[in-house]
């Protein structure tokens, strides 16, 4: 204590997220822990108690390293069993964090754990995106246009994550978003694609996904699948494929969707072409298009390997 009698802040000091956290019976919610040394670098270890260790990974108990003048962030996810009965109700829990040097010196933080049944989670806020299906081509920079609209009368923090992807292809104006009650915000999430051939054509599983802070069981997410295309650019003229591998047996066919692009400064006119397969078994119904400036167009081909000798099994590059 100071000579007034006041406690004297340690040098380590506990935050987290927020005091009180709701969890679905079978969910799960993120505790958020924020640790700041000032002391000596020390390993430090963070234990919360007054729930069943089962809930928690090794047992609510997290080891971190904080150098002198750090800060680290651990996050402990709780997650109660599926079976409602017997478990609902709230926790009053302690956050416990003390360094392996110095054990008996910890610090102490209250959380109040509530679980409840799925029926009693209210759905306050709506995330919307404009289509579940996008395409990209390697270099490109994608934009995805999210919509959050807030039901409650409250001003919510919204946290953004994305999954299905590399976190560093990722671009955010900020990881979380405060709403107002009653009021729609629009957010553009930004996809850096890599070039090629860091980068394969292909489809990426994206799965988007708001949390409410004050409340992590009040979540949304969003499901999108994202394609890869191959791209080729030779002079003015453009190509991107969704794919680069087909199939078909023999009798059978199968459609190559791609998107012809002017990159020229002048309208053209272009000519599609295979090479590789024979030329009756290609079809199109736009074998030539007109392209302005800066236009694009999306057009496909039929490939129909007749059933005869000369559809043997096997690949072929076209």
């Amino acid at each position: 204590m100071d000579e007034n009698g006041n406690d004297i802040p340690g040098p380590l000091q506990v935050r987290v997220g927020s005091s009180e956290y709701t969890l679905v019976a079978g969910g799960s919610a993120e505790v958020e822990v924020f640790l700041t040394n000032s002391g000596p670098s020390d390993t430090f270890i963070v234990n919360i108690l007054g729930i069943p260790p089962d809930w928690t990974d090794d047992s609510g108990r997290v080891t971190v390293w904080v150098p002198t003048g750090g800060r680290e962030k651990v996050i402990l996810t709780i997650t109660p069993p599926a079976a409602a009965e017997g478990i609902l109700g709230s926790y009053p829990c302690r956050l416990y964090v003390f360094s392996q040097s110095a054990p008996e010196k910890g610090v102490e933080t209250r959380v109040v754990l509530s679980v409840v049944p799925q029926e009693k989670v209210q759905k306050i806020f709506v995330l919307e995106v404009e289509s579940n299906e996008l395409t990209a081509a390697p270099g490109a920079k994608l934009t995805i246009p999210l919509t959050l609209r807030n039901s409650s009368p409250n001003t919510e923090l919204l946290e953004l994550s994305v999954q299905g992807v590399p976190a560093n292809w990722v671009s955010l104006p900020s990881p979380v978003i405060t709403l107002p009650g009653g009021e729609e915000k629009k957010v553009d999430l930004v996809l850096l694609i890599p070039t090629a051939p860091e980068i394969r054509p292909g489809y990426f599983p994206l799965k988007i996904s708001a949390i409410n802070q004050k409340d992590p069981a009040n979540k949304e997410e969003v499901d999108i699948r994202l394609g890869i295309a191959a791209f080729e650019s030779e002079g003015p003229i453009g190509v991107m494929l969704g794919s680069v591998q087909f199939s078909a047996a023999p009798g059978g066919s199968f459609a190559i969707p791609l998107t012809v692009m002017n990159r020229g400064l002048e309208s053209a006119t272009f000519r599609l072409g295979v090479e590789g397969i024979p030329v009756n078994w290609v079809s199109t119904s736009t074998p030539v298009t007109p392209l302005k400036p800066g236009e694009s167009k999306e057009l496909a081909l039929l490939v129909r390997p007749p059933l005869a000798p000369t559809s043997q099994a096997g690949r072929r590059k076209f």
